[in-house]
């Protein structure tokens, strides 16, 4: 049977011509090796992708090779040849694998005397090596090379050839028939070198043979190579007695600075690895070896002297050298540009931080710049590996971060896109410690004031870019500073000093005079810039007290104030009363602070609310704002230290709810954020008296009328001035789409029903633009018959006489012309005013109700934020805005949300809050015209305040089922009426689901009532 098998397969592929000959497979000795034995396991997992599975495998292998009660020889021999023939695959964690298991398996053998009965000499291991490498095709002849190099490397480092002094003669043979394939294959050197120059670590201490190493290294033509280079600065470094060959480097060694240009060259052919390097846009590659190991020892003998400013200039001219100028140059080929982005990157990653200025070097800089404005390559682009490799050096080494951010603001690396360098800054700054943050404000600040930039407008720009990094810097961190601290370390003080001294100082008074000078809006933007980092600070979540700060930054300037003649601040306070109002200011401030340090809670959060406005109020009187001086005098004349009464507090909180709405009511998004925050302090103490003055407002008319009743003549000025406000920065726009509605969800039903009414807002929005076009209608019409009147003509068509008008009637008629074209300008005037009154009435509605959605947020337990619902139903269904429409809405559904499960406002007796009567209020607001949301809107606070009702006295429940009844029965009789059925329906769902409890409700009174969860809208 076994000869006729091979007749069967001739005949068969006779008989098919078109049958293909079965491959030749490789002849692979046999094995004693069973299938499934740890052994066999333990070879195939040496070829894993995962190094922690190859060093496990490795480890097995030994020691089930190597157990002394089944060691044998053929299992020795066995293991053996399988390692040699994995070393020489195609995979390069497959050679690594087999590498290491190769090393342990030559130590572990020949430490036994007889070698477990091999009796390999090293002499036969060598040919064994040959005989297992040696090439089957072309094809295989890099992979064949590079495995009998790491063979041979494995069998340096097991340390065999050190054994004894027969062993170390057979180390010659070895060095001779390694550098052989140097020479042959300068496609296998690389990695060869990787390989040799790890194993050669091993060595130390083998004078003889290292220097045979060398000796090969330079006979075989190799000395003046990339890899001749690693070997031999390897060598020298880790044997000093090893003897080097004469005449190849001055003094020996490949880094004196007479080789400098003979190093340059060399390194310039390792430029970069693999096939088709010269390829553009190909940045797959690895740093040569070379690279890395020139590198390396050039610091190392650099930090071996005094670590100083020669030595430092010393790296600097070997980078520029080796780097900038050989690599880097105008006139350099792009792939050499290319692969020192690759080494920049390799080295900036790995070395001490007194190295990276000179890395960073101008015409390096001047081409990631280049590179980072190419249009055509933006994928894939170069520098984006050396930003990425500054990103992560920042992560690793927040320490190191000033020197980052030193570099990258120099005058020569500013050709970078301010896009792409602002976020490299950004996550530098994220990443850098406090300490080094302390030392970038310093470099910040000497940015900031001394720009590289003469024209003014660059540095107007620069100045921009520069605080907003600031603002990033404040914004990003998670811990702020405790107030306690220091000044002088505490970074966040010196940061915001560099705000606050910009916008308001003397250009005399800084540290450093600025150049160019400091414009207006410059100034101005840095005031905005500061406002808008303290607002951060005072509202973000700390168990310190944040809102101090503004009051720190506040006394930066008190010194100033009691100079006579100049103060020093930019802003005109020469005048002896308002020099006069800030000494008192700064007074009360130092009054208001020793009550808040020995005042009870309650009063404390009175306090600093009452401090936290004084000092943004002197910030608006810093910048320019006149106005900002009388809102300081009324909260000076309002101060009384030592008053705890509830009529104070109250007038207190009044007063603060003035000034808040004094803030919101300005175009400026960053007072907008000031007077949430100062809100924020004391919304906890909000009477009803200030809640009456939030809501009144949304009450008035939208338009010139309502105006007027909210602004008086005074004040006039004031809706539409921005203060001392950037334009196009801080100037929020009316109208726009609205960016404070809630995301939030309670219910699939609630979802949808709050989609519908987003969705037909603009229903009952109609009527009031209607009516505005029917007033513009009504005064073109009269404008059209009083010209028709002048011009003796009809409106019906009559026809006019054939006779011209002559000069004289001309000029008897021009009068009576000029005085109709000046009430059709007084028209169109006044069309523009109220069209101007309507979005200014518009915006104070929005910011109030921005302040109201922090109220119920904040306070929905309180029995008073139940006196919001009905004002805020009405302004839902009054409104002819429906971002104000939908900013109602949402308020109204954050304050029901917020109140869910037990924390439902539970109004006492004396104060003045009658829940049925709300409810029947609601009702009969239900009943009007209005949108889907509006109808919405009345159907969830009516189940609200039933849920308000029966969660205080589940016999509540009757009396709200005879308010649904009247108005269902009122409905019903009313054919016109406006009341959606859905009210009714739900109120219907909503009873059903409340029954679903396992325990029935008991009264006050102790009836028991019809179980329901009353707790669920």
């Amino acid at each position: 049977m076994g000869k006729k098998r091979p007749r069967e397969k001739a005949g068969a592929l006779q008989d098919n011509p078109n049958a293909q000959p079965a491959k030749k497979s490789k002849k692979i000795p046999r094995t004693d090796l069973k299938p499934g034995s740890l052994i066999e396991k333990s070879l195939q997992n040496l070829s894993s992708a995962k190094v922690n599975v190859r060093i496990a495998a490795a480890e097995g292998l030994i020691l089930a090779t190597f157990a002394k009660e089944s060691t044998n020889i053929h299992t020795v021999k066995d293991v053996l040849s399988k390692l040699l023939q994995g070393i020489c695959s195609s995979q390069k964690t497959t050679r690594s694998g087999f590498f290491t298991a190769l090393t342990e398996f030559l130590r572990q053998l020949y430490e036994s005397d007889d070698q477990y009965g091999l009796a390999l000499s090293i002499s036969d291991l060598i040919d064994l090596v040959k005989k297992q490498s040696k090439l089957e095709s072309q094809n295989e002849a890099t992979d064949s090379q590079i495995g009998r190099v790491s063979a041979y490397a494995a069998i340096i480092r097991s340390s065999i050839l050190f054994r004894s002094e027969a062993s170390r003669q057979h180390g010659t043979k070895l060095l001779e028939d390694l550098f052989r394939l140097y020479t042959k294959s300068p496609s296998a050197r690389e990695e060869s070198a990787h390989l040799l120059v790890g194993c050669l670590k091993s060595a130390k201490g083998e004078a003889r043979f290292l220097s045979e190493a060398v000796c090969q290294l330079d006979s075989n033509g190799l000395s003046k190579t990339p890899e001749g280079v690693t070997i031999w600065l390897t060598i020298s470094s880790i044997e000093p007695k090893a003897k080097l060959p004469k005449g190849v480097w001055r003094h020996r060694d490949p880094l004196d600075s007479r080789e400098r240009e003979s190093i340059s060259a060399i390194l310039k052919e390792a430029s970069v690895t693999g096939e088709n390097a010269k390829c553009e846009a190909t940045l797959s590659h690895s740093v040569n070896l070379a690279w890395d190991v020139v590198m390396l020892h050039m610091i190392q003998r650099l930090e071996q002297r005094k670590l100083s400013t020669e030595t430092i200039i010393a790296f600097s001219k070997f980078w520029s050298d080796l780097v900038d100028v050989n690599m880097c140059a105008p006139s350099a080929p792009f792939h050499h540009k290319q692969a020192s982005i690759l080494i920049s990157s390799k080295i900036l990653s790995t070395c001490p931080n007194w190295v990276l200025p000179a890395i960073f070097s101008p015409n390096l800089m001047k081409f990631l710049g280049d590179q980072r404005n190419n249009t055509k390559q933006r994928e894939h682009n170069p520098a984006s590996i050396f930003l990425h490799a500054i990103e992560e050096r920042a992560r690793i080494s927040p320490g190191d971060c000033v020197v980052l951010v030193s570099q990258l603001l120099q005058k020569d690396h500013t050709n970078f896109d301010q896009a792409m360098k602002f976020r490299v800054m950004e996550r530098i700054l994220v990443a850098a410690d406090e300490s080094s943050l302390l030392e970038i404000s310093s470099v910040l600040e000497a940015c900031l004031l001394r720009s590289e930039d003469r024209d003014s407008k660059s540095a107007a720009t620069q100045r921009r870019w520069l605080a907003d990094l600031i603002v990033v810097v404040v914004k990003s961190r998670t811990h702020i500073p405790s107030v306690s601290m220091d000044p002088g370390v505490n970074w966040l003080v010196c940061t915001l000093g560099i705000l606050a001294k910009a916008a308001y100082l003397d250009e005399d008074k800084l540290d450093t005079i600025p150049n160019p000078n400091l414009s207006s809006e410059t100034r101005s933007m840095f005031h905005t810039k500061l406002l808008t980092c303290l607002t951060h600070v005072v509202s973000a979540k700390s168990k310190e007290n944040n809102a101090a700060y503004p009051y720190l930054m506040v006394n930066l300037f008190k010194p100033m104030l009691d100079v006579a003649g100049k103060t020093g601040i930019v802003a005109s306070i020469s005048d002896k009363e308002v020099r006069q109002l800030l000494q008192s200011s700064y007074s009360v401030l130092a009054s208001i602070t020793d009550a808040i340090t020995s005042s009870q809670t309650d009063n404390s959060l009175t306090h600093q609310a009452f401090r936290l406005t004084m000092c943004f109020s002197i910030f608006q009187v810093y910048s320019g704002d006149v106005d900002a001086a009388s809102v300081i005098e009324e909260l000076i004349s309002s101060w009384s230290p030592g008053e705890n009464s509830p009529t104070y507090q109250s007038d207190v909180v009044s007063q603060l709810t003035e000034v808040t709405l004094s803030f919101v009511s300005r175009q400026s998004a960053v007072l907008r954020k000031v007077g949430e925050v100062v809100f924020t302090s004391f919304a906890s103490n909000v009477g009803r008296d200030s809640l009456d003055a939030l809501l009144a407002i949304l009450q008035k008319s939208e338009n010139l009328d309502g105006q007027n009743e909210l602004f008086d003549a005074d004040g006039g000025a004031e809706e539409n001035d921005v203060g001392n406000v950037e334009i196009d920065l801080d100037v929020e726009v009316i109208g726009g789409p609205g960016n404070d509605s809630e995301d939030e969800a309670s219910s699939d039903e609630e979802e949808s029903e709050e989609g519908s009414a987003t969705s037909s807002g603009s229903d009952g929005d109609e009527g009031p633009a209607e009516q505005e076009s029917e007033g513009d209608q009504a005064e073109l019409l009269k404008f059209d018959l009083l010209l028709a009147d002048a011009l003796k003509t009809g409106q019906d068509g009559e026809d006019d006489s054939d006779e011209d008008m002559d000069d004289e009637q001309m000029m008897a008629l021009e009068p009576h012309l000029a005085k109709i074209f000046k009430e059709r300008t007084k028209i169109t005037s006044r069309k523009k005013e109220n069209k101007d009154a309507k979005e200014t009435i518009l915006n104070f509605k929005n910011r109030v109700l921005d302040l109201l959605h922090i109220y119920v947020k904040q306070e929905h337990a309180k029995p008073l934020a139940l006196d919001t619902i009905s004002p805020l139903l009405r302004l839902i269904r009054t409104t002819t805005n429906r971002q104000t429409a939908e900013k109602g809405f949402a308020c109204l559904k954050t304050y029901f949300d917020a109140c869910k499960g037990k924390e439902l406002p539970v109004p006492g007796e004396g104060e003045g809050i009658d829940l049925e009567l709300l409810l029947a209020h609601i009702h009969e607001e239900a009943s009007k015209d209005g949108s889907k949301m509006f109808s919405i809107a009345c159907s969830r606070a009516s189940l609200f305040v039933v849920r308000v009702l029966v969660h205080m006295d589940p016999a509540n429940y009757a009396r709200a089922v005879d308010v649904y009844a009247e108005t269902q029965k009122k409905w019903f009789l009313d054919s016109k009426s406006k009341l959606q059925a859905s009210f009714f329906t739900q109120w219907a769902s909503w009873s059903v689901n409340s029954r679903k409890r396992e325990q029935p409700w008991e009264s006050k009174d102790g009836n028991t009532i019809a179980s329901g969860d009353f707790n669920k809208v």
